[in-house]
């Protein structure tokens, strides 16, 4: 949810006027999503075959969401949005990886 949530007000905003309460919002989404990398690491930890590759992404998961809320507390739109599409690329990258079949459907 805060993932969608950072997502949906990084467009509002790069539409609309961006207001403080908006980078207010995505830094404490960003937050959440910090406590979600210890979810993942430890959710990792239980699963032996993913542990490795849940261990480096939830860090690197985590670091991306330290990057956007600072952004968001800097108010910087274009470092939010940077840091927005920088973690998308690590999403992709773990699910391919971790979550979804190689083969097409």
């Amino acid at each position: 949810a805060a993932w969608g949530s950072i997502n949906g007000r990084l467009a509002w905003m790069l539409v609309q006027h961006p207001r403080d309460e908006g980078f207010a919002r995505i830094e404490l989404d960003a937050r959440r999503m910090e406590e979600l990398t210890k979810v993942m690491a430890d959710e990792g930890a239980k699963d032996q075959k993913s542990d490795d590759v849940l261990a480096s992404m939830s860090q690197t998961l985590g670091g991306d969401a330290d990057d956007i809320a600072e952004a968001a507390k800097k108010k910087s739109l274009q470092e939010i949005a940077h840091a927005v599409g920088e973690t998308s690329g690590h999403c992709a990258d773990c699910h391919e990886q971790v979550r979804w079949d190689h083969e097409a459907p």
